[in-house]
């Protein structure tokens, strides 16, 4: 993980993880429009994107060094109420 002086991670992008693929997210990029792009320009069949994404530990983030961490991992490191605002800004997550 990425740490800066404070101690903290980053988060680069939203991301899905789909048949063991992640598809991340661009910057300022939530997973509604990340799902959206998916769907009409990467082309990723409705049913195949549905079932993936409707699991909530293939739904996450991608932080600075790449690693893939889901909604849950997200909310145990940085709490829920945090971890839902969340974008691809590469920020710290604890604002």
């Amino acid at each position: 993980m990425v740490n800066d002086e404070a101690g903290h991670d980053k988060v680069h992008a939203v991301a899905f993880t789909i048949e063991d693929k992640v598809y991340a997210g661009t910057t300022n990029e939530n997973h509604v429009t990340l799902y959206l792009r998916l769907l009409h320009e990467i082309m990723v069949p409705a049913h195949t994107l549905d079932a993936w994404t409707s699991d909530d530990k293939n739904n996450g983030f991608v932080t600075v060094k790449g690693e893939f961490i889901s909604r849950d991992e997200a909310f145990a490191r940085f709490g829920a109420a945090r971890s839902q605002d969340l974008r691809a800004q590469g920020t710290h997550c604890m604002r």
